[in-house]
Order: C-alpha cells, then structure tokens, then sequence
C-alpha cells in the first residue's frame, strides 16, 4: 500500500510544475492584470463563512 501513497506523489509534481510555469508564463505578459491582495478585514469577515461551508460539507459528507 505505501508503493501507491508515493506513485501519486510522484504523478502530481509534474502537474504542479506545469501550473509553476504556466503561472510564470500569464505573469510576463504585458497584459497581465493582477489583483490587490485581500485586506485583514475581508479576511476575517469571510473566515465564518468557510468555517460554517466546511462544518456543512463535513456533517452532510460531501467531499467538495
């Protein structure tokens, strides 16, 4: 069983470098848009939210 935890490790770095570099690649674009980071406030103030979504998902045992 531990041969199958380590064979998906290994069949996800491929995946995530290919988001690394596509990720470089939008970012040197000039038509890049980027987005202002969300402030402490909007943060705290969705944090009950995604708590309350996650109990949910947890009790109903949905997985997304």
């Amino acid at each position: 069983m531990l041969h199958l935890q380590y064979n998906r490790v290994l069949q996800l770095k491929p995946v995530v470098f290919v988001d690394a570099e596509a990720i470089c690649e939008a970012a040197s674009r000039p038509s890049m848009r980027f987005v202002q980071p969300r402030t402490e406030a909007q943060q705290a103030m969705r944090a009950p939210l995604v708590l309350r979504r996650l109990i949910i998902d947890d009790m109903t045992g949905l997985s997304a």
